[in-house]
């Protein structure tokens, strides 16, 4: 788990806080990257001498089952031909070429990170994280399809993530394989890791929040893992602007356990953490605020117009049966009408203004996509609807723990179609919320 960290958390935090180091001094450049590496692989060579030189051990506790062979086996393949199509396939993602990359190269060109001209306002207000990353790999390596491999390891890091948690629940070695199984076999997931976009980065994120969450509550609140659990949440919020939704739950659960265990600690705890997310974050927001007098940036109007119970319900019916597409006509067709009545039913009009965002098209339930911004995620969508099922029925044996998660995720997602007008393209923005059910389904399955 620390390894993951390490790749992910803290080389991330890195990255964030030597660009925006670098960008005080107008100095991004080869020179000043590649030394900023130097200096972190020392450090870290160093650190290792001094300790002795010790590698970590991995020891199975007993002979891997055939059937965790085949799933150990099957995880290899995906994540090998994704890594292969990452690297190789030079980003064509509408996306990329119109703000991911479009703003690394302004970055490039101008040796900071500042706002600048622009029509396109994505490349000022969106969260940079991601693209801090790649403008790194650019300037060092210089080919464009390293782009992708941001995303790839990301994608490798929320597989892992997602067992970790399940480990943290209770679950045996099968269980934590099944779940990184189940999280592998994402087609969103698939589609975006050989893509410059930026869903996998927060869902890794979001994760490792929840991760370090439940470790600092199982060590009565271990600093450590205290300043883990802050620093992870201070990443996600820079890297997408879903995470202000995906954390909130997680924070707020977070925040009672905190006071309910140690009273007088939580509050400079609590302080302390918002000093992380604002170190880590502030930079930007202030960069947003100068120019867009909000530290979000630009308002697209993505919110909700009415916040209502009906307006929910709707905007769930739509952002759930948007994920079964079909290659059959006259399925789609059938649950399209079905959403439709069902939103009549309810008095709602399944194209209002107030709960569906101007720029997308009508809502429809569309045919199988194969593209990484509206693939959707059917047989997921299944299992997911059968898991809630089955805890809603055997709601009295469920464990505890597994019945806070799964809540968790439901206000998570109730939360998300609250607040956000529907749009065409959510189906990728929900990519967070499949890689944190993969955990519910295997341990249940147990």
């Amino acid at each position: 788990m620390v390894c993951i960290y390490n790749c992910g958390g803290n080389f991330s935090a890195y990255t964030a806080i030597t660009t925006e180091l670098l960008n005080l001094f107008n100095a991004i450049n080869f020179v000043t990257i590649l030394c900023s590496w130097l200096i972190l692989l020392i450090a870290i060579i160093t650190t290792w001498w001094k300790r002795g030189k010790h590698l970590p051990e991995f020891k199975l506790a007993s002979p891997l089952l055939n059937i965790e062979k085949y799933i150990g086996a099957t995880l290899f393949v995906i994540l090998f031909i994704t890594l292969i199509t990452a690297f190789f396939a030079y980003p064509n993602n509408w996306d990329s070429m119109t703000y991911h990359l479009s703003r690394v190269m302004h970055w490039m060109q101008n040796e900071n990170v500042k706002h600048y001209p622009t029509r396109i306002d994505r490349q000022l207000t969106q969260p940079p994280l991601a693209e801090y990353h790649i403008l790194h790999l650019f300037i060092l390596g210089n080919r464009d399809s390293i782009a992708n491999l941001v995303q790839w390891l990301f994608f490798a890091g929320s597989i892992t993530s997602v067992a970790l948690i399940t480990a943290e629940f209770g679950g045996d070695r099968k269980a934590q394989l099944l779940s990184a199984f189940v999280a592998a076999t994402i087609p969103m997931a698939i589609l975006q890791s050989t893509s410059t976009q930026n869903d996998l980065v927060v869902a890794f994120f979001v994760l490792t929040a929840i991760l370090f969450g439940i470790k600092a509550w199982k060590q009565r609140f271990n600093t450590s893992y205290v300043y883990l659990f802050y620093i992870t949440c201070a990443l996600a919020l820079l890297s997408k602007g879903t995470a202000l939704i995906f954390l909130l739950p997680v924070v707020l659960v977070y925040a009672f356990f905190i006071v309910k265990t140690n009273r007088e600690k939580a509050i400079p705890s609590i302080l302390k953490g918002i000093a992380i997310v604002l170190l880590l974050y502030g930079p930007f927001a202030y960069r947003n605020y100068q120019t867009y007098n909000s530290p979000l940036g630009k308002s697209y109007e993505l919110n909700n117009s009415l916040y209502t119970i009906k307006g929910t319900i709707s905007n769930i019916s739509k952002n759930t049966t948007m994920h079964l597409r079909t290659p059959v006509p006259a399925i789609n067709i059938s649950l399209t009408n079905g959403v439709t009545a069902f939103n009549k039913a309810i008095g709602v009009d399944v194209n209002a203004p107030n709960y569906n965002w101007a720029p997308s098209p009508d809502f429809v339930v569309g045919y199988f996509s194969t593209q990484e911004d509206s693939a959707g995620n059917f047989f997921q969508v299944i299992l997911l609807v059968l898991v809630l099922v089955y805890v809603v029925i055997k709601f009295k044996s469920i464990p505890k723990h597994i019945l806070l998660y799964t809540t968790l995720l439901v206000c998570m997602y109730v939360l998300f179609n609250l607040l956000l007008k529907w749009q065409i393209w959510h189906a990728r923005l929900h990519l967070t919320m499949f890689f944190s059910r993969r955990c519910v389904n295997s341990l249940l399955a147990q």
